[in-house]
């Protein structure tokens, strides 16, 4: 998944390959597995790979960390992550983008339990967490695209029609268009400029009530073919 996203013409310059920290397989799943193996196995290394990175900021505002919480990587990695962050950056703000799992075809059997252990670390450690949900994204897709679409061929559930016009490419799209229009105004000059800071300062109200409810609009429709829309 790195090696594609390194080749991938679009968006791949925008990485350091010097700042990866890879391993060959995930945890299967497993929140015990990402939290308990990986975490300690490459603790080290990604919060070296961190300092590194904010050495060269001139003013380091937050952490963001984006990962699915239904997964074992995501999940238990990432609550490792987070609870290491604590202890070496705890001046930095620690904002989480967390993707949970969706409703009843959820293929992965532990994503639950995944989802619960990390919720725990999230409002442990994290400053600010944005939710975001599967299904939700797949219906938001499923919306948009139905506009002008065609009716789903004969034979083919609802289900299977929207999984074959709602692949990763536009449910994260979605999920980039939200965060780029909610990080704008600390990434561009003028009147409305923010710090990331501000977003948790002025919409948690309590430390551990820090879980935000997102929306963005309007939503459009980009080309996956090659181009940009």
């Amino acid at each position: 998944v790195v090696s594609e996203t390194l080749r991938d013409p679009r968006f791949g310059d925008l990485f350091d390959a010097a700042q990866l920290v890879t391993d060959v397989s995930g945890a299967g799943n497993n929140w015990g597995h990402g939290y308990g193996e990986y975490g300690p196995k490459y603790g080290d290394e990604i919060e070296a790979a961190a300092s590194a990175a904010l050495e060269r900021c001139d003013s380091p505002q937050a952490f963001f960390v984006l990962h699915a919480v239904g997964g074992g990587t995501g999940s238990g990695l990432g609550s490792a992550v987070l609870e290491r962050f604590v202890d070496a950056f705890p001046d930095l703000c620690r904002f989480s983008v967390a993707v949970y799992p969706g409703g009843d075809d959820e293929d992965v059997v532990t994503a639950p339990y995944n989802a619960v252990l990390a919720t725990q670390r999230l409002t442990a450690c994290a400053d600010c967490v944005v939710p975001l949900e599967n299904q939700a994204l797949l219906d938001v897709c499923a919306r948009r695209s139905a506009r002008g679409a065609p009716a789903p061929a004969s034979g083919r559930t609802a289900t299977a029609a929207k999984a074959s016009k709602s692949g990763f490419d536009e449910t994260n799209d979605v999920a980039a268009q939200l965060l780029s229009h909610l990080t704008a105004g600390a990434r561009y000059s003028g009147g409305l400029n923010i710090d990331v800071n501000e977003i948790a300062t002025n919409l948690v109200p309590f430390p551990r009530l820090h879980y935000l409810t997102a929306s963005y609009a309007p939503l459009l429709p980009r080309d996956f073919g090659g181009g940009a829309a």
